[in-house]
């Protein structure tokens, strides 16, 4: 699993035309459950993923079909973390190991 910051490298007025493209990319891994939640970060011009995927190699590749890396208006911090504690109530949430 991982914590992906995304960090934008342009002005918000550069990343304004790209922000319904992302938005699109955001959803359709949401939908495939690739993607647990995501949202900006308060008080900051930037956003956070969860990523429930197993392989960096898999999670490398579909980050680089973002808009937002396509036309470089933002870069993803990459954290890798394994749960070791969640509620029940995420376990369906969570990738086999």
């Amino acid at each position: 699993m991982y914590i992906l910051f995304i960090n934008f490298t342009k002005s918000l007025q550069d990343i304004q035309p790209v922000f319904p493209a992302h938005l699109e990319f955001i959803d359709a891994h949401i939908k495939t459950g690739k993607f647990i939640l995501s949202g900006g970060l308060t008080g900051k011009q930037s956003g956070v993923v969860l990523a429930n995927i197993n392989n960096g190699d898999e999670l490398k590749a579909l980050l680089a079909e973002d808009p937002f890396v396509l036309e470089q208006v933002a870069e993803y911090e990459i954290i890798e973390f394994t749960p070791s504690r969640y509620h029940e109530s995420l376990a369906s949430l969570i990738a086999p190991l």
